[in-house]
């Protein structure tokens, strides 16, 4: 089930424009702010189980 909401949240920052860099089996590295995910709707809350949480801002990453 968690890999399902992983795929959820990427296809709909896709299909709203963004880019998705890398994705694990908890995490989303994309090029959506924070503000931007809240608005398409994507749970990000540090206190809530289950939520995402912003862990970094990254600035310049290298993917493979």
């Amino acid at each position: 089930m968690a890999r399902f909401r992983l795929y959820r949240i990427m296809r709909k920052l896709v299909d709203n424009g963004f880019e998705v860099y890398y994705c694990d089996t908890d995490s989303i590295i994309t090029n959506a702010s924070e503000a931007q995910m809240k608005m398409l709707g994507v749970p990000i809350d540090e206190m809530n189980l289950g939520a995402l949480k912003l862990e970094n801002v990254i600035q310049r990453g290298y993917f493979l």
